[in-house]
């Protein structure tokens, strides 16, 4: 029975386990990070960077407690590495994204600023 759940070879468990553990893992994370800014803020917007930022702190959060329990390595097995080059990519990344946005409020000047571009939009 213990072949289901675990590699014989490298005795973790098996990709399908590991992915339903971290599922088990993330909701009660996110579940507890969202009740807590709630509880904080007195309620929570249906959409908006509150909620966005939330599931990406709880998914960063479940990811380490994930690959240290489950995989039994570390991030920087990954080839994440906190060096002048991470900080260089970290800093293109935010301006590439940023030119990428401008671009499209560039292009689409009415449905990106137009207050009215929500009503078009539903």
């Amino acid at each position: 029975m213990k072949k289901y759940f675990v590699n014989p070879e490298t005795g973790l468990l098996r990709a399908g386990w590991r992915i339903l553990a971290f599922v088990g893992v993330l909701m009660p994370i996110t579940a507890a990070g969202m009740m807590g800014v709630r509880a904080i803020l007195g309620g929570l917007p249906k959409t908006g960077d509150i909620q966005f930022s939330i599931i990406a702190v709880t998914s960063t959060i479940a990811v380490i407690i994930a690959r240290k329990f489950f995989d039994k390595k570390s991030l920087s097995s990954l080839g994440l590495k906190w060096d002048r080059l991470a900080v260089l990519d970290i800093f293109f990344g935010i301006v590439n994204s940023a030119l990428v946005m401008a671009g499209i409020s560039s292009r689409h000047p009415y449905l990106a600023l137009h207050p009215a571009a929500e009503n078009r939009r539903a």
